[in-house]
């Protein structure tokens, strides 16, 4: 117990100069006492100094080290010698003090004098309102602060630490007490204070007599063993990573686990709570090297530990192009995209996962593979990037998600990161597409200024592979799902493969119908289960063997065996399919869905809407969705997908609708289940039913949607096709009625009923529209690209008169006025009444009356809509373009080039809505030209006539293509033309001005 006697408050220490009165304890070490004092100021006596009093008095045990009535320390017999080695430590600690404050001021603490008084020695230093380390974490707590934090006050202890070293001492009492914290926050300041036990390491090895400070938990091995020749810089950085290993768990350094240098038991760490593995990974590394029970294990300097705490804040930031950036990326990336997706929650599962084997070439002979093998192969050091090749329902997908979730939760620096990557967003995308892919989930330093130095940095670090104890090992391994899914020209995706598949640091397994060219991976091909694997597995699950030999085949491939299963499981009744079934494929994913969606009804009120929203959706809009999915070869964005969800929505309120489907007479408003806008029903039917509770359809990592399976979505577009025929069958029987009788009435004129021949005439013709409606929607469609005309036209002159070195001013304010009148004139929206002229037009035929053609209802919605949405945006370029004009060196500075932003933005749109036109109204006016009706002809002449008013419009529109692949390009165009043009210095100074004014 420590019984030594401090100063009273108020008590005085008469200094030379300086007549110090003792305010309050600050606490107590081993070789001293420190106190709060204040003196007056010589010229202003009613004013302070604060300052800190260390006194010399060192603890005894015994008590032979005491304060008498004077307050004097006084010194039995058996203390002398404890006296006289403080005393030796007190005097050097100020020397030290002194010179460190001096090579560094900033970083120290003020010395200022030292004095004898009390038959001791007192040291007066500067007062900073610092606090101690260890008051902070007593009083915070350690899981209270971030992991940051603790790593920011280490790095700052680092640097003090440094400068010691670097003049030749050792600290050797570092600990949370001899840490100083000096403000608050990002100013905050550490310090390290009490260099009683500062030597440097020629003194210690000289055998100079030394004081040294153990304290329990800090004091690295060689000093309590005494080991003189192992004490060095390592020495003071155990105690520093004691410090830090307290700061994050709130608990000293267990000594038996100092001792053996153990495994570290992070588990009540709070600050770790949530970080990923790779940053506990690191931590524990830290610990591990900086901990180590032989000095010369550890950081050899306090530059390599800096090192390693520098990586670790990079690791909780996320930002590197790093072996470990990309383990977590591709962890995280997988993980999620099992997570996030129903239809892949049996990925997790042991059981659920069918046997699953490769048979590769071995020589002449073929050899089967397990899963095990060929993930062993794939990192082993002699081992090779493969293709794995099967047909749909092999198992592909399941193979690689597998593979990317039996990763090792822990981050281990010897082992691969696994990336899986969708190949079915793949469409023409470039040679970096893959590597594009890895980049686009990581975040750069601020060294890595482009996408260009990413690229180069992600080569460099594959370009080397792994050494490990194991042997060679490849840094990545790149699972690509979907070679057969990618759209477009494969020649590029399939150079980009090879290029990667040859880097040392990289393996590849990329999973594909069928063997791809040009590609020269090794083939594996995934084989089907055998007979009696299929039997062994349905007789667990207690479900019979079809008798059908068809399904049974059917059931060799994982997919089907595992719709099988479900579809027996969960519609709670074995499947009797006859011999003679035409076709078992379509008539086993029929049932499928079926139970699927009897499943979902058992838990839900007879009464309820939900089951026939429920039933919508498997049975109308799956189907829809996955026409769409075919069609484009690619998956859907959310944008995409709600156009086409709309047009379902708007279906719903057409009378054909029930005699398509008439199970649904009477249920068409439960369908819609309170949904009022199209928006609320596509969140109901797709993100809820559809992806998160029946899993048929799936979420990209990019967002795009896709259907769960090829196979389903192939069977369910051909469901989708037998239900538009359905449709527009009823809609040519209603307008076809009127047809046949006119054509019943000639023949019976003729007294030649020839009614063989008027059947699958009636079946072919494609009744064209309304007349009166399909004048409506044309012009409409014409006005629309009238105001587009106007305001690119009226826009492109005013920016060259705008251009011009010296400016006329009357031509300037006559183009000023007209690009005002058309903004003006496209303040009329025109969307309405083109939806209702689309509404009537759609419900009275098939096709425009002369082009023949079925009315493109996006184009056509577009158009009518399109000037009006960008009016209110050209304004306001506009206002910013007109005041640079008027400040003569923000013009000059910036103006024509925010003028070509500006024109780079209305030549993107004037392209939009030439294909809007080439699509909508172009096709309709050479109908009307070629036309033997005068009328007809006249019409045709009275839209030429109106087009020729806007030749710059007119010629952009000549050179674009009428299809929605170019539509999007010059959408893509304009977004990044906007960007371009908001990068523009002038803008952001006329809207500070703005703001000011």
């Amino acid at each position: 117990m420590d019984s030594r006697k401090c100063l009273e408050n108020g008590a005085n220490l008469q200094f030379p100069g300086m007549n110090c009165t003792i305010e309050s304890l600050v606490g107590k070490g081993s070789n001293a006492i420190v106190y709060l004092a204040s003196y007056p100021d010589q010229h202003q006596p009613g004013l302070y100094h604060l300052i800190l009093v260390k006194e010399l008095f060192p603890y005894h045990p015994g008590g032979a080290i005491y304060r008498d009535g004077r307050d004097d320390i006084c010194c039995e017999a058996d203390g002398e010698d404890t006296m006289r080695l403080h005393r030796i430590s007190f005097v050097r600690g100020n020397e030290v003090h002194l010179r460190m404050q001096n090579s560094r001021p900033g970083d120290f603490d003020l010395n200022i004098n030292t004095f004898s008084c009390h038959r001791t020695l007192y040291t007066v230093m500067g007062f900073s309102g610092g606090r101690s380390l260890e008051d902070e974490l007593g009083r915070t707590g350690a899981v209270r602060l971030s992991l940051t934090d603790h790593i920011r006050r280490i790095l700052h202890a680092l640097d003090i630490l440094g400068v010691f070293h670097a003049s030749g001492y050792l600290h050797l009492d570092i600990s949370p007490d001899n840490i100083l914290l000096i403000g608050g926050g990002k100013r905050e300041r550490v310090s390290l204070i009490d260099y009683n036990s500062v030597h440097t390491i020629e003194e210690i090895r000289n055998g100079r007599e030394v004081y040294y400070s153990a304290k329990t938990g800090y004091t690295a091995p060689e000093i309590s063993m005494k080991r003189i020749s192992s004490i060095g810089f390592s020495t003071d950085i155990y105690a520093l990573t004691a410090v830090f290993y307290r700061c994050i768990t709130g608990r000293n350094l267990p000594e038996l686990q100092a001792a053996r240098g153990a495994a570290w038991d992070l588990s009540d760490a709070g600050c770790l709570e949530g970080m990923p593995d790779t940053v506990v990974s690191k931590v524990r590394q830290i610990l591990k090297r900086g901990l180590a029970p032989v000095g010369r294990h550890r950081y050899r300097n306090t530059y390599e530990m800096r090192v390693d705490l520098e990586e670790l804040t990079d690791r909780i930031e996320g930002k590197g192009i790093t072996h470990w950036a990309l383990w977590e990326s591709g962890q995280v990336g997988a993980r999620r995209m099992i997570r996030t997706n129903p239809a892949f929650e049996y990925i997790r599962e042991d059981e659920e996962v069918y046997p699953i084997a490769g048979i590769c070439e071995d020589g002449d002979e073929e050899k089967m593979m397990k899963f095990e093998e060929l993930c062993h192969s794939l990192i082993s050091e002699n081992g090779s990037s493969v293709m794995l090749v099967g047909e749909g329902g092999m198992g592909k997908t399941t193979a690689l998600l597998r593979m990317a979730y039996l990763q090792d939760i822990r981050y281990s620096a010897a082992s691969p990161a696994v990336i899986y990557i969708s190949l079915y967003g793949w469409n023409n995308s470039g040679g970096d597409y893959i590597v594009n892919k890895i980049l686009e989930s990581l975040r750069f330093k601020p060294e890595t200024s482009s996408i260009e130095t990413a690229r180069y940095e992600l080569i460099r670090l594959l370009s080397a592979p792994i050494y490990s104890r194991f042997g060679e090992r490849p840094k990545v391994l790149l699972l690509l799902d979907g070679w057969n899914e990618a759209s477009g020209d494969p020649a590029p995706l399939a150079e980009e493969i090879v290029r990667l598949a040859g880097m040392p640091g990289v393996r590849l397994v990329a999973a594909s119908r069928s063997p791809a060219a040009g590609v020269g991976l090794t083939e594996v091909k995934l084989r089907m289960l055998e007979e009696a694997e299929t039997a062994d597995i349905l007789s667990k699950k207690g479900i019979l063997l079809p008798e059908n030999q068809e399904l049974r085949q059917l059931l060799r491939t994982p997919m089907m065996l595992s719709i099988y299963i479900k579809t027996v499981s969960e519609g709670r009744k074995q499947i009797f399919m006859e011999e003679q079934e035409q076709n078992p494929q379509g008539r086993m994913l029929s049932l499928y869905l079926g139970a699927l969606l009897e499943k979902e009804k058992q838990n839900l009120p007879e009464e309820s809407s939900e089951r026939w929203i429920i039933e919508a959706a498997v049975y109308y809009v799956l189907p829809e969705i996955a026409s769409f999915l075919k069609g484009k070869g690619a998956s859907v964005s959310d944008r995409e997908l709600l156009a086409l969800i709309e047009k379902c929505y708007r279906r719903l309120s057409k009378r054909d609708m029930a005699a398509v489907f008439p199970q649904w007479i009477g249920h068409l408003s439960d369908i819609r289940g309170g949904a009022e806008t199209a928006e609320e029903w596509y969140g109901v039917v797709v993100h809820r039913i559809l992806w998160r509770r029946l899993g048929l359809v799936v979420r990209e990592e990019d967002g795009g949607y896709r259907i769960v399976h090829q196979l389903i979505e192939e069977y369910l577009a051909e469901i989708c096709m037998e239900f538009r025929r359905k449709f527009f069958r009823r809609q040519r029987l209603r307008t076809g009625a009127a047809v046949l009788s006119v054509l019943l009435a000639g023949v019976i004129l003729r007294r030649c009923l020839y009614l063989p021949y008027i059947s699958p005439y009636i079946e072919e013709v494609k009744n064209p529209y309304d007349e009166k409606l399909a004048e409506n929607v044309l012009d409409t469609a014409f006005v629309g690209y009238e105001t587009a005309a106007r305001q690119y036209d009226a826009l492109s002159e005013f920016l060259d008169c705008m251009c011009e070195e010296e400016i006329d001013g009357g031509d300037y304010e006559w183009n000023l006025s007209r690009v005002q009148s058309s903004m003006q004139a496209s303040g009329t929206d025109y969307t309405d009444r083109a939806v209702k002229y689309e509404e009537s037009l759609l419900d009275t035929g098939d096709v425009m009356p002369w082009s023949g053609q079925a009315l493109d209802t996006e184009a056509y919605e577009g158009v009518a809509a399109f000037s009006a949405g960008h009016a209110e945006e050209y304004q306001g370029y506009l206002e910013i373009l007109t005041q640079m004009r008027e400040d003569t060196e923000l013009w000059e500075t910036y103006g024509e080039d925010c003028a070509e932003a500006f024109r780079q933005v209305i030549d993107c749109d004037a392209r939009m809505a030439g294909v809007y036109y080439k699509l909508t109204v172009d096709p309709e006016l050479r109908g009307m030209e070629a036309s033997e009706s005068e009328e007809t002809r006249d019409k045709w002449q009275m839209y030429q006539s109106a087009k020729v008013n806007y030749p710059k419009q007119n010629r952009i529109t000549d050179q674009v293509k009428g299809d929605w692949e170019m539509f999007r390009q010059y959408e893509a165009d304009r977004e990044q033309a906007v960007v371009e043009l908001h990068r523009n210095a002038g803008i952001e100074l006329i809207e500070r001005r703005g703001k000011r004014e």
